[in-house]
């Protein structure tokens, strides 16, 4: 029996899932080859039915597996090709759910249309941004999908391929002042879902909460949506309620928990807000253990809501409300609108909003 790993932060289902798919990228599991059923692989990893489901769900989406039935899932891998074209992708990290999952939407659709997909890696710094921009056009990708760097407004580089008219599409974030090709999540929209559903519950003290990389277009978005939120049910916008602090940086401990001491003294406050959308849900994992370390209960002392649904929110002792965005949906139309401009066609829309979804869940609670 092998063994899943019970003590992570990923769900199980989440785990056997990258373990199946990377075991058809390598070739253990070869084209067209059948699947352990449902119930032996029950049995191989000591889950249940459910879980199994939920992964080779997962796998089915992505294009990896297809269920035929009474007979099995297939695997669909489609290998790369040799001197087969190529689009490349650009992202400022990789070490999140929702990266990922953007990448694998991407990779779908390029394989679907036979190119191989060139991926780099811009460590959330411009400049290196713009040089892999400019090696990855020289080294002949026929088009560029970028997904950019926090609080990043403006790129040269970008403005300048779009200028020789060389296919570059955005993705989850985009430059206001370029008129570039972009798929993003209506964030707008999921800040005033977030904001409704705790005014719903009796909420006026709503904070909205951020890092310090709070020019970035979704924060932006997400924060306009809050304001207009509050705007609508005629709650005064309250400047001591916007709270900013450090993330934790990247190549940190995980256990440096130096950067939530904002947090922590913010949440100590007489005046506290009795409610916390926010920005994303690394901020709010970061909100809830500030809490804990305070002494607030959540839901009972503090409600909050986070946004991108990653894997872990829903496995938290208290589930996180969230507000979910389309990650697989952002990469696969993102790559869909750069082959349409590759084939030369005009796009309907260079702007693409996709609807987000609010996830009820247990860390919110009616005011009492």
């Amino acid at each position: 029996m092998q063994i899943m790993d019970r003590g992570s932060s990923v769900p199980l289902y989440i785990q056997l899932k990258e373990l199946l798919r990377d075991k058809i990228e390598s070739g253990d599991l070869g084209d067209g080859e059948l699947l352990p059923t449902e119930q032996e692989l029950c049995e191989q990893f000591n889950l249940s039915r459910y879980t199994v489901r939920q992964a080779l769900g997962e796998l089915v989406k992505e294009g990896y597996i297809e269920r035929v039935r009474g007979l099995g899932s297939f695997v669909r891998r489609v290998p790369k090709v040799a001197n087969a074209p190529a689009v490349g992708i650009i992202v400022p990290y990789t070490d999140d759910f929702y990266t990922s999952s953007i990448i694998r939407g991407v990779e779908g659709v390029a394989r679907s249309e036979g190119h191989n997909l060139i991926f780099a890696n811009s460590n959330n710094h411009p400049e290196q941004e713009e040089i892999l921009l400019r090696k990855l056009r020289n080294d002949g990708v026929r088009g560029l999908i970028i997904f950019p760097c926090e609080d990043s407004v403006y790129s040269v580089a970008v403005e300048g391929l779009m200028s020789i008219g060389f296919p570059v599409v955005l993705v989850d974030r985009e430059y206001k002042t370029l008129d570039c090709p972009a798929v993003v999540s209506d964030n707008v929209d999921g800040g005033e879902k977030a904001v409704d559903y705790l005014v719903s519950l009796g909420h006026k003290r709503i904070a909205f909460a951020m890092t310090i990389f709070n020019h970035t277009s979704s924060v932006q978005d997400r924060l306009l949506g809050y304001r207009t939120a509050l705007a609508r049910h005629h709650i005064p916008w309250d400047k001591s309620l916007l709270l900013t602090y450090a993330p934790r940086l990247y190549d940190a401990p995980e256990d440096d928990a130096d950067h939530i001491a904002p947090l922590r003294r913010y949440l100590a406050r007489e005046d506290r807000p009795t409610a916390i959308f926010a920005v994303n849900d690394l901020v709010a994992l970061d909100i809830l253990r500030a809490a804990a370390e305070v002494g607030l209960d959540v839901p009972g002392d503090l409600s909050v809501v986070g946004f991108d649904d990653i894997p872990v929110v829903s496995e938290l002792p208290t589930p996180l409300t969230t507000v979910a965005q389309p990650h697989l949906e952002i990469g696969a139309v993102g790559a869909k609108m750069l082959f349409h401009i590759i084939a030369g066609r005009t796009l309907e829309r260079t702007r693409v909003v996709l609807p987000v979804k609010l996830v009820v869940r247990q860390s919110c609670s009616e005011l009492s």
